[in-house]
């Protein structure tokens, strides 16, 4: 989930001391810097399931930032709401996004301005 990994960069990657500093190094990220985040601590699960796809940060350069790797880590999770609501669009003939009304979200990243 979206939380496991920011609860992963706190405490495992220490990239930060709490899920509030996301808000400031997202807003301090113009881009990502290059990193390509994929979240996959649990394999990869919806819209696609794959045991086989783990977890991996690419593209770090000595001048990353832990800003660029929180913004490549909301980048993939937003990419990832993305083609879940596209699959959701197919199966329910909303051929569009544009076909869709509301999308209601819950959780500790909805206080998160720049994620929404």
């Amino acid at each position: 989930t979206a939380g496991m990994a920011i609860d992963w960069m706190i405490n495992q990657f220490g990239i930060m001391k709490s899920a509030e500093e996301t808000e400031e190094l997202l807003n301090a990220a113009k881009d990502t810097g290059g990193v390509v985040f994929v979240p996959a601590f649990q394999n990869y699960h919806t819209p696609r399931y794959s045991r086989s796809i783990k977890g991996m940060i690419m593209g770090l350069t000595q001048a990353t930032k832990r800003e660029h790797i929180v913004r490549a880590l909301f980048e993939a999770i937003c990419f990832e709401m993305l083609e879940i609501v596209e699959c959701m669009c197919r199966d329910t003939s909303k051929m569009h996004i544009g076909g869709i009304d509301k999308i209601m979200v819950s959780g500790g990243m909805t206080r998160n301005r720049p994620f929404l």
